[in-house]
């Protein structure tokens, strides 16, 4: 990259520049390296390519030799239509997965190469004088900027989801549900950048530290306020409905210790036609929620199984550890981030051309981080599981809950091991079959 001449002479002089100019790096413009350019985008397309020819390589029926023919095998509960759709759509599911993430590097290191955002600021700087307000406002620019840009990708998997048949969601519901993303985005996002920003300004060999000490109560307080007011944006929240379920689900928590009036269900039929459950909060917050979705579609003995399953969470407290592991992993994760943040001030000159660089950093090592945070949560997951079945006897009823499972929410069995590997936060629902086949039996009506 082309760096301006008088920006080298003056690091090399050793004299003090402008603390309220920032120096930016000049766009690229000779023909030597105007391949720097496109070089971003042909690797994205190779990208592309390969992850595409990947998971279309991937087969229709993954499963294990041993498992043929029993409760674990799709083709046992499944019609061969039912599991090609599945199939089809787990496609575009592990796509967006991969492609998105590295679609947003691919538009901030264009950020960068075009000097975009250096330009940006010294327009800005011409009616804000102080630099970090300048710098601030920029950021917010290009993190709102990205978002809206990237809009279109979320439509068109919205659009996917609609055609296979996992959202009802009207077009109006779903856009505002993006605007709410955006302001909690803002809220929260955007804010931890503009802090780190500040942070390297004003202390720039222990920022890292002051950001993880910081993180603790951060991690803590959102933890706490999660499902009372993030929550409660996209869905009502109510006790649950149906009473003679009610008694049974109350039976269940005087045998765990769990708190009757934190079992709730939301109303997520308005998002999706999936079925799920979860666990939130820590302390007074702390409460699990059924979708209806859930209710509707699955029988009282598998709401029983995945409620003590989310009832296992609970008793095993696995909000406060995933909150601990968010601190520990946050340390790593900062000295990680303070490693390359060190690279990037002996390379780039001082300037806002260091946002996008900074932005791209944050959620590179998201990504990469990715494995870590989804092996954590695989034990939670898998503990859960075993409490569940220790707590019922019931493994006829966990089959039918994780036949379910794949069948409403378009899941692959065994999705390919480059997905687990990333995102695999729960054994995969052929591991948690084959755990409950001994005592149930190996095959179920379609």
């Amino acid at each position: 990259m082309v760096i301006r001449a008088e920006v080298l002479m003056k690091m090399k002089s050793g004299k003090n520049m402008d603390n309220n100019k920032p120096v930016e790096a000049k766009p690229i413009k000779n023909s030597r390296s105007k391949w720097l350019l496109y070089l971003p985008g042909l690797l994205f397309l190779v990208y592309t390519v390969i992850l595409f020819v990947y998971f279309l390589a991937q087969p229709e029926n993954a499963t294990p030799t041993r498992l043929l023919g029993t409760a674990a095998d799709p083709a046992t509960f499944l019609t061969h239509e039912e599991i090609a759709n599945i199939h089809e759509f787990a496609l575009f599911r592990y796509l967006y997965a991969f492609w998105v993430p590295v679609l947003e590097w691919v538009l901030l290191i264009y950020l960068y190469l075009s000097g975009f955002a250096g330009k940006l600021q010294r327009r800005l700087q011409k009616k804000i004088t102080r630099r970090y307000p300048a710098a601030a406002v920029t950021a917010a620019i290009l993190y709102i900027g990205l978002q809206i840009v990237l809009l279109p990708v979320e439509f068109i998997y919205y659009r996917l989801r609609e055609a296979y048949g996992l959202t009802e969601q009207r077009f109006g519901s779903w856009f505002m549900e993006r605007l709410i993303d955006l302001g909690v985005g803002i809220c929260t996002d955007l804010l931890v950048l503009l802090l780190i920003l500040w942070l390297i300004g004003r202390f720039s060999k222990r920022w890292w530290v002051i950001l993880w000490v910081l993180s603790i109560p951060a991690s803590l307080f959102f933890s706490y306020v999660q499902p009372v007011l993030i929550e409660p944006l996209y869905n009502n929240f109510v006790p649950l409905q149906n009473q003679e379920l009610k008694a049974k689900i109350l039976d269940l928590a005087a045998r765990t210790g769990v708190p009757a009036h934190d079992v709730v269900q939301a109303d997520m039929s308005k998002q999706t036609t999936s079925i799920n459950a979860y666990v939130s909060g820590i302390g007074s917050s702390t409460r699990v929620v059924l979708w209806d979705t859930s209710l509707d579609k699955l029988n009282d003995n598998e709401i029983l199984s995945v409620t003590a399953h989310e009832f296992g969470h609970y008793v095993h407290k696995d909000v406060y550890y995933g909150t601990l592991y968010a601190i520990g992993g946050s340390l790593l994760f900062f000295i990680v981030l303070a490693g390359f943040w060190w690279l990037v001030e002996r390379k780039v000159p001082e300037g806002a051309d260091r946002i996008p660089i900074l932005m791209l950093l944050l959620l590179a090592l998201l990504f990469f981080s990715s494995p870590i945070t989804s092996a954590l949560s695989y034990r939670m997951e898998d503990r859960a599981d075993r409490y569940a079945t220790e707590l019922l006897q019931d493994r006829a009823a966990n089959i039918g809950l994780h036949q379910k499972l794949a069948k409403y929410n378009k899941s692959e069995m065994n999705p390919p091991a480059l997905y687990t590997f990333f995102f695999g936060d729960h054994p995969t629902l052929s591991e948690r079959i084959e755990s409950d086949l001994p005592a149930s039996g190996a095959q179920t009506s379609k």
